[in-house]
C-alpha cells in the first residue's frame, strides 16, 4: 500500500499529475497480470465449431497451434486451423484461440481430414 501511495505522489509535490496517473495504470498493469505469463494454451474443445460438431482435434508439438476436424451434415470433414493468440494477454488478460492459415481444407473420410491436420499443423510449425 505504501508504494501505490507513493505512486499517487501522497506526500509529494515534485510529480506532474500525468507522471503519477501513468505510475498508477503501470501498477495496476502489473497488479493483474504482474510477473503472471500469459497461459498456456488452453486444450478444451467445445463440442461444435461454427455449428459443426467436432470430430477429433489434433496439436502442434509446441502447443501453439491446433487443428480441429468437424463434419458436415451431407458427410464430408472440414479441417480448421488455429492458433494461441496471446496479443490481449496485457492489455485485458483474455487469450484465446483464433483462425490461421485462411480458411477450412476438406476431406472426403475422416482418414483424410486427419491427414490434412497432420499437413496443417506441420505447415504451421513451419512458418
Amino acid at each position: 500500500m505504501a508504494t501505490l501511495a507513493a505512486d499517487l505522489g501522497v506526500g509529494r509535490t515534485s510529480d506532474t499529475r500525468m507522471t503519477r496517473l501513468t505510475r498508477l495504470a503501470d501498477r495496476l498493469r502489473d497488479l493483474l497480470h504482474g510477473a503472471n505469463t500469459p497461459p498456456s494454451p488452453d486444450a478444451t474443445v467445445e463440442a461444435t465449431y461454427q455449428g459443426l460438431p467436432v470430430v477429433e482435434c489434433h496439436y502442434s508439438t509446441s502447443g501453439q497451434f491446433r487443428a480441429i476436424i468437424t463434419q458436415h451434415p451431407g458427410g464430408h470433414f472440414d479441417v480448421h486451423r488455429e492458433q494461441w493468440d496471446i496479443s490481449g494477454w496485457e492489455v485485458g488478460g483474455t487469450p484465446a484461440w483464433v483462425p490461421a492459415g485462411g480458411g477450412a481444407v476438406i476431406g472426403d473420410t475422416v482418414e483424410r481430414a486427419r491427414a490434412l491436420a497432420v499437413e496443417a499443423l506441420r505447415n504451421a510449425a513451419a512458418e
